[in-house]
């Protein structure tokens, strides 16, 4: 439901061959978020990071945190509802890059995550899948 919500903000970045919309680190800030929280000790590969979504515009940074802000449970630790501004960037940041720690070190499960599988189709309203 998340992703057809968004599906609209098409703003992004054009990184590689395939686009990265304000729905992929969305999905990714807010699914990392709440399986650490659930599963402190696993790690995660997942395909957006920090670094990608600082390096895009602005609004879509801007956009980002006020979509993981809009969507996120008020019982998250990442996300309270006493997260705001520059703060909430940060843990958005933070969760982006939990998905780097499947790589950079060994747990007994590592989680796969494809925020959105198909971005062009997702992009054009078509087919896509969150994986």
């Amino acid at each position: 439901l998340l992703c057809l919500l968004l599906q609209e903000d098409t703003e992004g970045t054009g990184f590689g061959v395939s686009p990265v919309t304000v729905a992929d680190f969305t999905v990714q800030a807010l699914i990392l978020a709440a399986l650490q929280q659930a599963f402190p000790e696993d790690t995660f590969i997942a395909e957006e990071s920090s670094a990608q979504l600082l390096s895009s515009s602005q609004g879509t940074v801007a956009a980002v945190v006020e979509a993981v802000h809009a969507f996120a449970d008020s019982n998250s630790h990442a996300y309270g509802d006493s997260v705001e501004g520059s703060e909430l960037q940060t843990r958005v940041c933070e969760a982006l890059d939990l998905g780097t720690t499947g790589v950079t070190k060994p747990s007994a499960r590592t989680w796969v995550l494809d925020p959105i599988d198909g971005t062009k189709g997702f992009v054009r309203g078509e087919q896509f899948a969150v994986a």
